[in-house]
């Protein structure tokens, strides 16, 4: 989660303008929480195994999350709410990678520890 607040921090304080930058933040805020969703469904599977089995709640919520940003983004009434500049396709890609980037930590850490990762309620 460091590496996207980083990212986002970056975004904001670089020559990225107020209008497209903060689209960026969101998108990749969005992408990162639907990743950690998906990778907290399983403490021993890989993110490709948990897609495999992952149960339709789980599709739900991704498509629910995904859909609500990109109407946000590309809806001119909801974008002007948010202040936001147009996001470029290339822009979204950028911030899916930055969100995908505070899922390394998690698989590393899911991988180093193997199967003696234990949750505690």
């Amino acid at each position: 989660m460091n590496k996207l607040i980083y990212s986002v921090v970056f975004l904001l304080t670089s020559a990225v303008s107020f209008a497209a930058g903060t689209p960026m933040a969101f998108s990749a805020l969005v992408f990162a929480n639907v990743l950690l969703i998906m990778t907290n469904l399983s403490w021993r599977d890989n993110c490709i195994a948990i897609m495999r089995k992952a149960n339709a709640t789980f599709w739900w919520v991704c498509s629910g999350a995904l859909g609500v940003m990109l109407v946000t983004l590309y809806v001119p009434f909801f974008r002007g709410i948010f202040h936001f500049g147009v996001l470029h396709l290339d822009d979204l890609f950028y911030a899916f990678i930055a969100g995908a980037l505070s899922l390394v930590w998690f698989e590393a850490l899911k991988m180093r520890s193997g199967a003696d990762v234990s949750v505690r309620a």
